[in-house]
């Protein structure tokens, strides 16, 4: 009977397209794996004859359970599945939304909009003046809502952000950075 290796049982914030990976039965000739949302495999979403130790998935959906299994074969006689794994798959990345990338505002403040992922408990986002967020990072928020007021920006200054969801214990990537640009500052003289 084969033994399952990877992901591990029970993994979280597993890729939406993951190498399933396991052990090899002396002389067998091939395996079958099956992955399902459900632990009794009434449907499946994969179900195939494999030669190898290994098989890459792609299209599974975010945020979803699945449980999978194998067995081995040598022509027409096949062991008895292995034991049922399951995995997590990862929260979904949100989109910026607003301001548009590489926009041009000409206050010193701004609303950032992005989409909601279903399942995110909470967002984080980042602000820098450098594309590598390192030193200095400007802002670091974690909140609940898919949109940021930012006041006090500095003028003349390129801006960039990205968001990530989070759920109890584990995130999504950061969005794609989008970037804006603060104008001058205008002065407005009043005239008695």
């Amino acid at each position: 009977v084969p033994v399952l290796v990877s992901p591990a049982n029970n993994a979280t914030n597993v890729a939406i397209a993951p190498t399933l990976t396991w052990n090899a039965v002396t002389t067998a000739t091939g395996y079958q794996l099956q992955v399902s949302i459900s632990s009794s495999f009434t449907t499946t979403v994969f179900d195939s004859p494999v030669t190898n130790l290994s098989q890459a998935l792609s299209g599974l959906a975010y945020s979803t359970q699945y449980f999978w299994r194998v067995r081995a074969f040598k022509d027409s006689d096949s062991s008895s599945w292995s034991q049922v794994d399951n995995f997590v798959t990862n929260i979904a990345t949100p989109e910026p939304i607003k301001p548009r990338d590489n926009s041009v505002k000409s206050k010193d403040s701004i609303i950032l909009f992005w989409a909601k992922v279903s399942g995110a408990e909470t967002y984080r986002i980042e602000i820098s003046d450098n594309i590598s967020y390192k030193d200095p990072v400007i802002f670091t928020f974690k909140q609940k809502d898919t949109s940021l007021f930012l006041s006090g920006l500095d003028y003349e200054t390129h801006y960039y952000w990205h968001v990530k969801s989070i759920r109890v214990t584990d995130s999504s990537d950061w969005s794609p950075d989008w970037s804006f640009t603060t104008k001058e500052y205008e002065e407005t003289i009043v005239l008695d």
